[in-house]
């Protein structure tokens, strides 16, 4: 009789598997807002199409005339621009010199104009008053372009983008917003007495 050596099973391979490569996500670079005016009481600046002006004492004519020469050439480039006016805290009806500077632009700029986008901040008897005014400012008079009020910027983002992005073809997003609005008010806290921000 033969012996048959039985041959030992060869096991599977336990190579260990070859590593994982970890993936980490980097978010996308967000442009920054261009500050174009910058004084006490008053910061104005744009994101390509949208122009940002922030306001916590009254609005002055020299004020204005900045967001005007901003306004001019912004619509070399852009057809239709946006606005988020920020009014703080602090901030106050314009005098007379200002209020006719204000009237002026609303009604020269108003068919490269296509939303505005009011933030006033704060409430009570001096809340409403601006809020009126600038209501009567924007709307009452026709000028055809979109106007409505918030109480926070965030608050604005869906009325405002939308629209915005659809009709103007220049697109941006809220984080943009967001960072730009941040950028805004660590200026105006740079020219000015601290206020109090609301997110």
């Amino acid at each position: 009789m033969s012996l048959r050596q039985s041959t030992p099973s060869r096991r599977p391979s336990m190579a260990a598997p070859a590593p994982t490569k970890t993936v980490t996500l980097v978010p996308a670079a967000v442009e920054p807002v261009t500050i174009t005016y910058a004084v006490q009481g008053c910061v104005i600046g744009h994101l390509r199409n949208m122009t940002f002006c922030a306001w916590n004492a009254p609005p002055q004519a020299e004020h204005v005339q900045a967001f005007v020469t901003l306004a001019e050439q912004l619509s070399q480039t852009y057809p239709l621009n946006s606005n988020v006016s920020l009014v703080m805290r602090d901030a106050d009806l314009p005098g007379a010199e200002a209020r006719k500077a204000l009237e002026h632009l609303t009604s020269e700029y108003a068919k490269v104009i296509h939303s505005v986008a009011l933030v006033i901040d704060g409430s009570g008897f001096r809340a409403s008053i601006i809020r009126s005014f600038l209501t009567g400012l924007h709307l009452l008079r026709g000028n055809g372009y979109r106007c409505k009020t918030f109480g926070k910027p965030a608050e604005a983002n869906p009325w405002l983008l939308p629209p915005h992005n659809a009709d103007t073809g220049v697109i941006l997003t809220e984080r943009e917003m967001q960072e730009a609005c941040n950028a805004v008010f660590a200026r105006m806290e740079q020219e000015s007495a601290p206020f109090v921000r609301r997110a």
